[in-house]
């Protein structure tokens, strides 16, 4: 019986612990991971990183357009999934400046065919992106 009571004391006193801040569990390092839970993290590391994949190696997505799609259809099933990731505007932004800096022109991504460097490009931005949920 003592060791049921130790046990539910020291878990009690371990929950005080982190929800008055006393206790610092290691959150996530990147700068986008910064800016959502740290379950929501590692999802959206997880969920860059397939897209990375996606595009490396899915001829199907031969145009900017065509990502767009296959990224935007991606993350309506991502948040439809898991509702806890609705509503991250805060990490729209700096994700589309990654984006438009591996395969933009003046400022935006044109509508254009997926060149081998274009999909190499915006491969590397998307594992980018996914490391820096990391």
């Amino acid at each position: 019986m003592k060791p049921i009571l130790y046990g539910s004391f020291l878990a009690v006193l371990a929950g005080l612990a982190l929800q008055l801040g006393a206790l610092q569990l290691p959150s996530p390092s990147g700068s986008l991971a910064r800016l959502v839970k740290p379950s929501q993290a590692r999802e959206l590391a997880a969920f860059f990183s397939s897209m990375a994949i996606v595009v490396g190696a899915a001829d199907q997505i031969s145009t900017t357009a065509g990502f767009r799609r296959a990224q935007i259809a991606a993350v309506d099933i991502l948040q439809e999934a898991d509702p806890s990731l609705g509503g991250l505007g805060a990490i729209n932004e700096p994700i589309e400046r990654r984006l438009i800096a591996a395969i933009g022109i003046d400022g935006q991504i044109p509508d254009a065919e997926l060149t081998p460097d274009m999909r190499e490009a915006l491969e590397r931005a998307l594992e980018e992106i996914a490391e820096d949920f990391r």
